[in-house]
């Protein structure tokens, strides 16, 4: 995951390049020069051909990835069509926010406390058999960490397009 977390980070890089290139192109919308200097500021997840609106997602460039647990079918749906959408409400906190987590899926854990802590956060249908796959994500400005729960980062939308860099089956302890 480290080899994963540098090459992101070296991603992050060429695209700050890219979106400078892009905003010096004649194709580039009009901006005021204070949005102009915001966008080559931070890497951002917004797709700058098809929307200029606000607010831009800035990906936190050398923060390591959040995790998502979830169901193999959901993670490869999040994978293929790279994707929020897919995650069920049972998974989300009150029905509504994305809990992501900064677990690792191999840090000698188990189902339980993965499956404890979406207890803890309102999303209590969720069970063991949810918690089987992870997506790796980038943090990003929208994830705004937990005030009491540290290891947990909650995102209230959007759910649609989104850099699902890996999926995996966890690797829990019995």
């Amino acid at each position: 995951m480290r080899v994963r977390v540098r090459k992101y980070s070296e991603f992050c890089n060429r695209l700050k390049q890219a979106q400078s290139g892009f905003l010096g192109s004649p194709r580039a919308p009009a901006v005021t020069p204070a949005t102009r200097r915001a966008l080559l500021m931070k890497p951002l997840i917004n797709d700058l051909n098809t929307s200029m609106e606000r607010p831009y997602e800035v990906i936190e460039q050398g923060a390591e990835f959040l995790y998502l647990y979830l169901p193999m079918t959901v993670a490869r749906e999040c994978l293929e069509s790279q994707s929020l959408a897919h995650i069920p409400e049972r998974l989300r906190k009150d029905g509504r926010g994305l809990l992501a987590m900064a677990t690792w899926p191999y840090d000698q854990i188990t189902k339980d406390q993965i499956v404890n802590t979406y207890h803890r956060h309102g999303c209590n249908g969720a069970t063991v058999a949810d918690v089987e796959f992870f997506a790796a994500v980038p943090r990003t400005s929208l994830f705004r960490k937990h005030a009491t729960d540290y290891n947990v980062s909650i995102r209230d939308g959007p759910f649609g397009p989104f850099d699902i860099d890996s999926i995996g089956h966890a690797m829990f302890v019995d």
